[in-house]
């Protein structure tokens, strides 16, 4: 697969994708500081599920306030999969639940047996589009959540009781993140920062079409310190 010219596949990001094709249903969280590239190691990881006929979605949780609205965005971003992926058959059962979600579903609702219609939603999702039985669903972000400690419950509950779907939460270090690791079956995946090679290589596909001196390099490099944002 062709990866964008500012990101480069480390053995972390290869370890986490390992992981994530064995066959059970498996959770991950991906930590790294400000600019370590987990948004970016999360658009790899799309790409490369959905190149194997898997249903992927992405939630951004910055702005959700709320375990419910974190739901309702994962349910959202599900039923728009159903209209994006190619050769979808179409389901009545899935039109009936977007209408529901267009029309009652709000960010202030309380959602009840939120794991139960996520589950539903997104076997007819998968049954519509003839997609491999597995699902991942990644959380991006979960330090910038405004309320973290309800969005970090609703993270939790679905983690128990998904049954077809893996999870990849992203985050910063932080108390919300300790919370989830001690509380819920996740296995953490710690981005480190880029060494000499890997900082060389990312700078080459960035300006290929030209060099730079040798010690302006070793000083840009050096100033990185391994922060592919930086470079």
């Amino acid at each position: 697969m062709a990866l964008p010219p500012g990101f480069i596949v480390t053995s972390v990001v290869a370890g986490l994708r390992d992981f994530l094709a064995r066959p059970e249903v498996r959770h991950a969280l991906l930590i790294g500081p400000p600019g370590s590239g987990k948004s970016c190691a999360l658009a790899y990881l799309e790409e490369s599920l959905r190149a194997e006929n898997h249903l992927v979605v992405t939630v951004q949780i910055f702005g959700i306030d709320t375990g419910d609205q974190l739901v309702v965005s994962i349910a959202r971003a599900l039923l728009n999969e159903s209209h994006t992926q190619p050769g979808s058959s179409g389901s009545d059962a899935l039109d009936r639940i977007r209408g529901q979600f267009q029309e009652q579903f709000t960010a202030s609702q309380r959602f009840f047996r939120a794991a139960e219609v996520l589950e539903r939603i997104i076997q007819l999702v998968i049954e519509a589009n003839r997609l491999k039985t597995r699902a991942y669903i990644f959380l991006d972000g979960l330090d910038e959540a405004h309320l973290a400690g309800d969005v970090v419950a609703a993270v939790e509950e679905l983690a128990e009781q998904l049954k077809s779907s893996s999870l990849v939460v992203t985050s910063r270090e932080s108390v919300e993140l300790y919370r989830l690791s001690s509380r819920a079956a996740f296995d953490s995946f710690r981005l480190a920062p880029l060494t000499h090679a890997e900082s060389l290589k990312l700078v080459s596909r960035l300006i290929p079409e030209r060099s730079l001196a040798e010690p302006l390099l070793a000083q840009l490099i050096t100033r990185a310190d391994g922060n592919p944002f930086f470079l």
